[in-house]
């Protein structure tokens, strides 16, 4: 996938890096999956900016059974080290205005694909959540802010205790009423590219509309 403008290349960077991705100390990035179609997806745009390896790592017990596990890996860049620099602190993540600006539609969808979860409740309703827990609550409160300012987004957050870490930690919850523009703004101008095996977290166009009229009519949905 050739991007031309760097600005744009910059924010899908950003988007798998708020997800699978990870910045060394040394300035590369380095992602696993074990969707191999999706990381050659990835691969495609870091190739923008410098050469990247793709190799199947090892085997390991999933959700999804015993599956390879793909890893790919660009070369050292400045750009990444600049991104470091922003995005690390030394025991965990951070996020600055700067990040979220440059933050692109494509960057959001990989952010959701790595993270993300679709829930249709039981039938009842639909509910699009992002694993955010590696940010601070005061990143949260930048998060739906900036979503709101750039893509008229609406996100919750919602905090849960976790008994076995004890500690609190936080989840992105995409508002009711704009899960109908979350897929024509972030998910359909990319829907061709996303791959099979990915799609369990995507909804469709047609799902989420007959959800949201039914919930005219039920508004406990």
């Amino acid at each position: 996938m050739d991007i031309k403008n760097l600005i744009e290349l910059k924010g899908a960077i950003i988007g798998m890096i708020l997800g699978d991705g990870h910045i060394t100390r040394n300035g590369y990035v380095q992602i696993a999956s074990i969707s191999k179609e999706y990381l050659i997806w990835k691969k495609e745009i870091l190739e923008n900016l410098t050469d990247v390896s793709l190799k199947e790592e090892m085997k390991r017990e999933g959700s999804f059974g015993k599956n390879p596990l793909y890893l790919c890996r660009t070369r050292v860049h400045p750009l990444y080290k600049g991104l470091r620099i922003r995005m690390y602190l030394e025991n965990g993540r951070q996020i600055d205005d700067y990040i979220m600006n440059t933050l692109t539609p494509l960057g959001l969808l990989f952010w959701y694909l790595d993270d993300g979860n679709l829930d249709f409740c039981g039938g009842r309703g639909m509910n699009l959540e992002i694993s955010s827990n590696r940010y601070s609550y005061g990143d949260h409160l930048l998060f739906c802010k900036k979503f709101n300012d750039r893509f008229g987004l609406r996100f919750n957050i919602h905090q849960k205790f976790s008994k076995k870490r004890n500690r609190r930690y936080c989840l992105l919850y995409l508002a009711a009423k704009d899960r109908l523009k979350f897929y024509d703004m972030i998910v359909a101008p990319y829907v061709g590219k996303i791959p099979t095996d990915m799609l369990y977290k995507i909804p469709k166009r047609e799902s989420i509309v007959r959800i949201m009229e039914s919930s005219k009519s039920h508004p406990q949905l």
